[in-house]
C-alpha cells in the first residue's frame, strides 16, 4: 500500500508543480528495501503535505491510470481551416478531454509537423510522453478506444452495422476534403498551367459526395441514431470547410436539407468553438 500511495502522492505533486510551472528544488532518494530500484521523493515537508490529498484521490478513483489521466494534457497540432483537424477538436470537446491547441501552417518551412508525423500532415495528437498519433481517422479511433463510453461521450454508434455506416460516411467526407484541398492548390497555379480536366474531376467528387451526404441526412437531425456520431462530425466538418473555401459551389441551394442540417449542428458548442478560419501561407506551395 505504501508504494501505491507513493505513486498517488507523486502524481499530486506533479500536478501542483505543473499548475505553478515551478519545480520543487529539494529532493532526496531512498532505497526501497523490498525492491532493488531507487525512487526519488520530494522534500519531506512537501511530500507529507501532499500525502493526505493523495489518499483522498486514491479512495475516489477506480484506478491509478484514471487519476494519472486527470493530470495529463495532450497537445493537438492543428491548422485553423483544416476539416480533418476540426473532426478531432470536436471529438475532444465532446469527450470532455482537456488538450492544448498548437496552430501551425504545415506548408511553411518553419513547421514542426515533420518532427511528429513522417507524412508531414496535420492533425497530430501528441501525448504527454511524446508519442504522436496522426491521421484524423486514426486519432478518432484511438480516442474512442482510450476514452470510451460511458465515462466519455461515444462517437461510434451502438451497433457494428451502424458503426460501419458511420465510417463509410467518414470515407466520403474525407474524400471530399481531399478534393477541396486539391482544388485550392490548383487555383494557386498560374491560370495557363491549371488543368481543367483535373479540376472537373475534383468537382465531380464534391458533387457526388454532396449527393451522398444529402441522401444519408434526409430530413433527420443526425445521420445515425438520435444523437451526434462520427458520421455527423465528418459530414459537418467538410461542409464547414466548403462554406469557407469552396464558395463557387452553391451546395446550400441545391441541397437545402444539408444547409439546415449543418446550421443546426453549428449551434452545438463543440462546433461553434471550432469554426474554420483562413490561414496565411508564407511559402510557395505549388
Amino acid at each position: 500500500m505504501r508504494h501505491v500511495m507513493h505513486r498517488y502522492t507523486m502524481i499530486v505533486l506533479t500536478a501542483i508543480q505543473t499548475a505553478f510551472q515551478k519545480p520543487f528544488r529539494s529532493w532526496r532518494s531512498f532505497g526501497d528495501t523490498r525492491r532493488s530500484n531507487h525512487v526519488m521523493l520530494y522534500h519531506d515537508d512537501i511530500y507529507r503535505a501532499a500525502y493526505p490529498l493523495a489518499h483522498l484521490f486514491s479512495t475516489t478513483v477506480d484506478t491509478e491510470d484514471k487519476l494519472q489521466s486527470t493530470f495529463t494534457t495532450m497537445k493537438l497540432i492543428s491548422a485553423t481551416p483544416s476539416p480533418y483537424a476540426r473532426k478531432v477538436r470536436i471529438t475532444l470537446k465532446e469527450k470532455d478531454i482537456p488538450f492544448d491547441l498548437q496552430t501551425e501552417v504545415p506548408w511553411d518551412s518553419t513547421t514542426k509537423t515533420p518532427e511528429h508525423n513522417p507524412l508531414e500532415k496535420l492533425p497530430v495528437l501528441i501525448l504527454d510522453d511524446g508519442t504522436s498519433i496522426y491521421e484524423s481517422h486514426h486519432i478518432l479511433e484511438w480516442l474512442e478506444v482510450k476514452y470510451p463510453p460511458p465515462k466519455h461521450y461515444g462517437i461510434y454508434p451502438r451497433t457494428k452495422d451502424d458503426e460501419l455506416l458511420a465510417k463509410q460516411v467518414q470515407v466520403v467526407a474525407d474524400g471530399m476534403c481531399d478534393a477541396c484541398v486539391l482544388l485550392v492548390w490548383e487555383a494557386m497555379r498560374e491560370s495557363d498551367k491549371q488543368s481543367e480536366p483535373w479540376k472537373q474531376r475534383q468537382g465531380r467528387k464534391l458533387w457526388g459526395g454532396l449527393k451522398a451526404l444529402s441522401d444519408w441526412v434526409g430530413d433527420k437531425e443526425f445521420i445515425i441514431e438520435d444523437r451526434l456520431t462520427l458520421a455527423d462530425i465528418s459530414a459537418a466538418s467538410v461542409l464547414g470547410f466548403m462554406k469557407l473555401r469552396m464558395t463557387d459551389y452553391d451546395w446550400e441551394t441545391k441541397y437545402p436539407n444539408l444547409k439546415k442540417y449543418c446550421e443546426k449542428l453549428e449551434q452545438r458548442e463543440s462546433f461553434a468553438s471550432t469554426k474554420p478560419t483562413r490561414q496565411t501561407y508564407k511559402d510557395k506551395i505549388v
